[in-house]
């Protein structure tokens, strides 16, 4: 009997968000791209154009096919948006009508679910880019086969060192007259 061989992914992680949650995307991309061994993919956002044939068709491979765990950060304009609708089809023809572990869903707003929509919901006291967030996506492509880069101390330390760095200039920022 042939063994199946194990299936390549071009990404450990495929996220989709509404336009109004780049910030958050690019954050959780940021820190999930110091955890995870293959590349983050998250859809490029091109303001107020909008997506060429080619760009619609790579993002809608990248969340069906390329992508080991696909990350929701639903809110009610996502899916409803014309840059997010692609992205919502593709969703359901990578989900079918199974439930799926390799899909996390982040609500970032009360708006309701929709039933297609199966995954795992990871619910946040805080941000969409929470420590528990970051956590558990790291969790999930690891279930799914994935392999995490190995937190030495030193990694950790240099990690902390510049969430450290950016939460004093958030600060500075916040406090000062420009704000």
């Amino acid at each position: 009997i042939p063994t199946r061989m194990p299936r390549a992914f071009k990404y450990d992680v495929a996220i989709t968000a509404a336009d109004f949650d780049a910030l958050a995307v690019a954050e959780i991309k940021r820190r999930l791209e110091q955890r995870l061994t293959k590349g983050v993919f998250a859809s490029p956002r091109s303001g107020d154009q909008t997506r060429t044939a080619a760009a619609g068709a790579a993002v809608r491979k990248s969340i069906e096919k390329d992508a080991r765990v696909v990350v929701v950060l639903f809110q009610r304009l996502w899916g409803a948006t014309p840059t997010t609708t692609g992205e919502a089809a593709a969703l359901k023809a990578r989900i079918g009508n199974v439930k799926h572990k390799d899909v996390l869903i982040i609500p970032v707003d009360t708006s309701p679910i929709p039933s297609w929509l199966k995954g795992t919901i990871v619910r946040s006291a805080g941000a969409p880019t929470s420590n528990a967030v970051i956590d558990a996506i790291v969790d999930a492509v690891e279930a799914a086969g994935g392999s995490p880069k190995r937190m030495t101390d030193a990694i950790i330390a240099a990690r902390v060192a510049e969430d450290d760095q950016r939460a004093k200039a958030r600060t500075t920022f916040l406090t000062s007259q420009r704000a």
